[in-house]
């Protein structure tokens, strides 16, 4: 537990794929993840874990996986196992995952993130 400090889930592969090269490239001066490793505790939650490392030297763990169905039922499981496995600080849903408002608008759901 504690293991990671940030979960990501997506729901495509697209989107799995897109995060994962994201990582890699890094973002403002960060040179990003240098290795994604692969990890399979359980056929039902694969997932990837990889350091981030910033621009001064620190680094934060990362994990990003995907159910291998889309929709609440496929996605819900997946994600209470690795929150509990991993104990992560930060959960961030990415892609079509993250869900759209009642007005099929995905900026009306951010700002009902807590």
């Amino acid at each position: 537990m504690g293991e990671v400090d940030a979960l990501i889930i997506t729901a495509l592969k697209e989107e799995y794929d897109a995060a994962r090269a994201a990582g890699s490239a890094g973002y403002a001066g960060h040179p990003g993840v240098g290795a994604w490793e692969e990890r399979e505790p359980e056929p039902l939650t694969p997932y990837l874990v990889g350091r981030y490392a910033l621009a001064d030297g620190s680094s934060m763990t990362v994990a990003l996986a995907r159910p291998t169905r889309m929709g609440a039922t496929a996605t819900a499981p997946v994600v209470a196992t690795l929150v509990e496995r991993l104990g992560p600080r930060c959960l961030a849903m990415c892609g079509v995952c993250a869900g759209f408002g009642p007005t099929g608008d995905p900026r009306r759901s951010r700002r009902r993130c807590r």
